[in-house]
């Protein structure tokens, strides 16, 4: 009887929730972090940087059209901002580097 009685409370035991094996839900430290986090500024700024020089290419090479020349120069203005944010170490947000880099409207 203590055998059946032993290896009941094991069996009730083990359904009572599942055994995970080899998991870990532990949290990265915060250094772990900050690498990832440096190299999207740096990709950031990289892609700005790009944008910036491309928005710089059409200016010069584009019609003569002022609404264009403006709205590139809106672009450029708009990426220098975003660029010394991130030069100050300030997040900024993935959303604002997208709409830096985004070629305006009907300048494709």
């Amino acid at each position: 009887m203590r055998k059946t009685a032993i290896v009941a409370l094991l069996v009730m035991a083990g359904m009572s929730g599942p055994v995970q094996f080899g998991v870990s839900y532990a949290q990265p430290a915060p250094e772990a972090v900050a690498p990832s986090a440096m190299a999207d500024k740096d990709t950031a700024m990289k892609t700005l940087a790009d944008a910036k020089k491309r928005f710089r290419f059409m200016r010069s090479k584009s019609s003569q059209d002022p609404h264009a020349q403006a709205d590139l120069d809106r672009q450029i203005k708009q990426i220098n901002g975003v660029m010394a944010k991130l030069k100050k170490g300030q997040d900024v947000p993935q959303s604002d580097v997208d709409a830096a880099v985004a070629t305006p409207p009907g300048l494709h």
